[in-house]
């Protein structure tokens, strides 16, 4: 894909192809069609699927800057579970805040993503390796 602005993922792993499509369109002059719910992120109205995966991308990328690789499964697991177990505390509240367990569940899936980019998808290249 060539695009005349930067796209958000870098890496084209296709959770850019609709902010892609969203831009090129919108540099267009046309709406992008689809039957998700639309919200705006940065200037750019996009379904709301994309969105989220934007939010999780940015979390990842803070994470990763932040603190260093996960080195075993194990690790990975106990990182994910310390999110859900945040995510749940929220889910006990008398009132859910809506936007506090949005933010935790970001962080899940984006530690989950972490877990698959620096124990899993390394070591299933070392198997295919030996």
């Amino acid at each position: 894909m060539d695009y005349a602005y930067d796209c958000i993922c870098k890496s084209h792993t296709g959770a850019c192809i609709s902010w892609n499509k969203a831009k090129s369109n919108e540099a267009k002059g046309k709406e992008v069609q689809t039957d998700s719910p639309k919200v705006f992120v940065e200037g750019t109205m996009i379904p709301i699927e994309s969105a989220a995966l934007y939010a999780v991308e940015q979390e990842l990328k803070r994470a990763r800057a932040l603190y260093p690789s996960q080195h075993s499964a194990h690790e990975g697991y106990a990182v994910l579970l310390e999110e859900v177990d945040e995510f749940w505390d929220e889910v006990k509240m008398k009132k859910l805040d809506y936007q506090k367990a949005r933010t935790e569940l970001i962080h899940v899936a984006a530690m989950a993503l972490r877990t698959i980019m620096d124990v899993i998808d390394p070591e299933l290249e070392r198997r295919k390796v030996n």
